[in-house]
C-alpha cells in the first residue's frame, strides 16, 4: 500500500512550498502527497478527531473534576486516558514531513505526536548549533519543544554536509543529506542582458547582487557594503544591487530572474545558512559566487572555477571583486562553470533522488540507485 505524506511548509510561494511541490511532482511515483502551509495545518489539528485535547475539552475535564483538582493542576489521568484513546484513531498520513527543523519549535505542529504520528524534518541552517539546540535564536520553551521533537522524530536531513557533520554529535536518529536544487531551465542567463553589462574596454558599472532578508546575520552592512565601497570612489569601488525582501513583498520569479542578469557576481556573507537558495538561482544564471564558508557553499564553490570562497571579512571580499572586476573574461568563465556545476549536480532532479532514498529508509521500502556524482550519506 502506498505510503501517504503530509508535507508542511512555513507559507505558500516561499522557499519550502517550492521544495515540497518538486517533492510531489518528482515522487508521485512512488508515494501519495498532500501539502498545507504553518496556517493550514495548524487549522487541521485543531479540527482532526485525533489531535491533542482542545481547549473545549479541556474545560470540560476540568469542570468534571473541579472538585478534586485546583485550577491551576492538570488532572493527569483523564489526560491521559483521552490521549490513549485518541491514539487509536487511524491519522490519515503516515509521515508529517516538516520542511523546516524550526517548526518543531512550534507549539501547534507538536500535537501531532499525541496521536503517534511519525515526524521528519530537515535543517536548513548552519551552524546547527547555533540555530536551536544552544538556544540562541529561541527562548527556552521553544528549545526544549525541538529537542523534545527531535529526539521523537523519526529522522532529520541536513541540506548541507555541514549540518550533517554537526548532527552528528547532537541528534541520535537517522540523519540525512538532502540538498536543495533548482530549476535550470527557468534560471539562466539571458545572453542580451550579459552582453550589456560589458563594453569592449571591460565590465560596464561592474555590479555585486546581495539578495536575502532584513537581518543582521546576512552581512549586508557588516560584510558586503564595506567590501564594494572599498576606501573610496576610487576604480576598485563595486555597485552594489541589493534585493532586501520576505515572503510579504518577495519579487516574483521572473523578476528575480531578470534581477540576476543586471549583476556580475553574486555575494553571500552570511552567519548561519543552509544553502542558501539565492545563490544556486544566481549561479544558474551563469553568475559566479563569492562566499564564505556557510551551508553548501564548500560543496558548490570549486574556488577560483566558479566562484571563490573567503573568510567573513570586507577585505577579502574586496580582493576578489577587484580581480572579477580587472578580468572579466575570468568573470564570464567562472559564470558559465557556475551554471556547469548546478546542471550537473545541482537540479531538482538530482535533489529529489536524496528525497527519495531518504523516504524509502524511513518506511523501508529498501535501496535505490542514485543518479548523481554524490554520494547520499546515511547517518
Amino acid at each position: 500500500m502506498r505510503k501517504r505524506i503530509l508535507l508542511v511548509c512555513d507559507v505558500k510561494g516561499w522557499g519550502g512550498w517550492e521544495r515540497a511541490e518538486n517533492i510531489k511532482r518528482h515522487l508521485s511515483d512512488e508515494f501519495d502527497f498532500d501539502m498545507m502551509d504553518s496556517s493550514e495545518f495548524k487549522a487541521w489539528e485543531e479540527q482532526s478527531d485525533s489531535s491533542f485535547i482542545s481547549v473545549e475539552e479541556i474545560n470540560f475535564i476540568l469542570n468534571k473534576t473541579r472538585a478534586r483538582f485546583t485550577k491551576k493542576m492538570i488532572p493527569l489521568p483523564e489526560l491521559l486516558n483521552f490521549k490513549k484513546n485518541k491514539r487509536t484513531k487511524d491519522r490519515p498520513y503516515d509521515l508529517y514531513y516538516l520542511m523546516f527543523h524550526t517548526m518543531l519549535c512550534a507549539q501547534d505542529i507538536k500535537r501531532v505526536r499525541y496521536a503517534g504520528g511519525k515526524m521528519f524534518s530537515v535543517v536548513t541552517g548552519a551552524p546547527v548549533v547555533k540555530e536551536v539546540f544552544d538556544n540562541e535564536r529561541y527562548a527556552r520553551n521553544r528549545h526544549m519543544a525541538f529537542k523534545t521533537l527531535a529526539s521523537e522524530s523519526v529522522g532529520m536531513g541536513a541540506n548541507n554536509i555541514l549540518s550533517l557533520n554537526e548532527l552528528a554529535g547532537l541528534y541520535d536518529g537517522p540523519k540525512y543529506y538532502i540538498p536543495r536544487g533548482v530549476d535550470p531551465n527557468f534560471w539562466q542567463n539571458n545572453p542580451d542582458s550579459w552582453n550589456s553589462l560589458y563594453t569592449d574596454d571591460g565590465p560596464k558599472n561592474f555590479t555585486a547582487l546581495f539578495c536575502g532578508k532584513k537581518n543582521s546575520g546576512k552581512g549586508l552592512n557588516s560584510v558586503i557594503t564595506p567590501a564594494c565601497q572599498s576606501d573610496g570612489l576610487g576604480p576598485d569601488r563595486v555597485n552594489l544591487l541589493i534585493n532586501q525582501r520576505n515572503y510579504t513583498d518577495a519579487l516574483t520569479k521572473e523578476q528575480m530572474r531578470d534581477w540576476y542578469n543586471q549583476g556580475h557576481v553574486y555575494l553571500v556573507a552570511s552567519e548561519t545558512d543552509g544553502t542558501p537558495n539565492p545563490a544556486l538561482e544566481a549561479a544558474a544564471c551563469g553568475r559566479p559566487i563569492i562566499s564564505n564558508y556557510i551551508g553548501n557553499m564548500p560543496e558548490f564553490i570549486k574556488d577560483g572555477w566558479n566562484g571563490f570562497l573567503v573568510g567573513r571579512d570586507p577585505k577579502q571580499y574586496r580582493l576578489k571583486l577587484k580581480y572579477l572586476k580587472e578580468n572579466p573574461d575570468k568573470c564570464r568563465e567562472m559564470g558559465e562553470n557556475a551554471r556547469k556545476t548546478v546542471l550537473e549536480n545541482w537540479t531538482w532532479e538530482h535533489s529529489m533522488e536524496y528525497e527519495r532514498k531518504a523516504l524509502r529508509d524511513i518506511f523501508q521500502l529498501g535501496d535505490r540507485k542514485m543518479n548523481g556524482n554524490r554520494n547520499a550519506p546515511v547517518m
